[in-house]
């Protein structure tokens, strides 16, 4: 009858040192480029959003052009109100706002 003993114990010295650090580096490097490529995404919005996106060429704040977190964040405080008529003020009324009768 065989022995499967040095078979096994081949199998588990086998993940021991030079294949688990080759899985250590294949994780972070893809973490690495995971990180490069959602970097890469937000670049690449901002530009367009700043840029290229029919929009772009009415005036604003930079944060607004960008995201909306901003408007989600004021009017869950409460002064969404306020900072729409500083706004208003500021930059002009919104294009078209007036033929719709709103702002």
């Amino acid at each position: 009858m065989k022995s499967y003993a040095p078979v096994l114990l081949e199998a588990v010295s086998c993940c021991s040192t030079p294949h688990a650090t080759a899985f250590t580096m294949s994780w972070a490097v893809s973490i690495f480029f995971s990180l490069v490529l959602v970097l890469a995404g937000l670049v690449g919005w901002i530009v367009y959003a700043r840029c290229f996106h029919p929009l772009a060429k009415f005036p604003g704040p930079l944060v607004a052009s960008v995201t909306r977190l901003w408007l989600i964040c004021d009017v869950a405080t409460g002064a969404a109100e306020k900072t729409q008529a500083r706004l208003h003020k500021r930059y002009g009324m919104t294009p078209g706002s007036e033929e719709r009768g709103r702002s």
